[in-house]
């Protein structure tokens, strides 16, 4: 039987299509089922015509929220009973957002911010794209988050765009790049925050010892997965 609890998951995607697939994968992955019926319903928009999050911000380039806001109100028209938008960096459009919405959203950076504290840490290092760094979206719920310098923000910002055009060639100059960058920090830190889908999907292990890796994607689609599942009683 489907249990009546259940909730129906509509997903904005498309930012990008592959980190899309890798947050499908971890619904599915989470949900603790035995039979496809006991698994969620999902309707997925991978509404890759979204305009570019970063290049609004850098560009003066046309705003994400108006395609995301058609994105949701599509997602609600066809059945979603609540939103998750798996994109860091579309998380900083939210206040453009939340106010033209009806249909509850799921906030990416405030749930995994929830998953450190809970944690007891207050000093991670977040590795993530421009906005997520530059506009140190973390820091209104972590004050003491660490944003790279510049010099190693853009050796991130690189491996990231490099992951969206194809995940699967990852070699090791990429991985040095960003160890490399945790290396340098690692006396500042308590903790290391994949704050971007495209990471999630090619970095599954803290390079140093001690010093634990929250990855952001699957924080987020975890507590996906317990409130469509009526688990957190809402």
């Amino acid at each position: 039987m489907i249990s009546d609890k259940q909730k129906i998951v509509g997903v904005v995607g498309g930012m990008g299509p592959f980190a899309t697939v890798s947050f499908f994968q971890k619904l599915v992955d989470l949900t603790p089922a035995k039979k496809d019926w006991e698994h969620l319903r999902i309707l997925i928009d991978c509404n890759v015509k979204i305009p570019s999050r970063t290049r609004s911000i850098l560009y003066g380039e046309m705003s994400p929220a108006p395609r995301i806001i058609e994105s949701i109100k599509g997602l609600a028209s066809i059945g979603a009973d609540f939103i998750a938008m798996p994109c860091n960096s579309a998380c900083y459009f939210l206040d453009d957002i939340l106010p033209k919405i009806k249909i509850p959203l799921l906030n990416l950076v405030d749930i995994t911010s929830q998953e450190i504290k809970k944690l007891g840490l207050e000093r991670p290092l977040i590795l993530g794209g421009y906005i997520t760094t530059q506009k140190k979206l973390y820091s209104k719920y972590l004050p003491g988050a660490v944003y790279p310098q510049k010099k190693w923000a853009k050796n991130i910002f690189d491996v990231i765009e490099e992951i969206k055009l194809d995940p699967n060639d990852i070699g090791d100059g990429k991985y040095a790049r960003v160890f490399d960058l945790i290396s340098y920090y690692k006396n500042q830190i308590d903790s290391i925050v994949l704050a971007c889908t495209e990471l999630s999907i090619v970095f599954h292990y803290s390079p140093v010892p001690g010093i634990p890796m929250i990855d952001s994607t699957y924080q987020y689609a975890k507590a996906t997965v317990v409130y469509a599942r009526g688990e957190n009683g809402n």
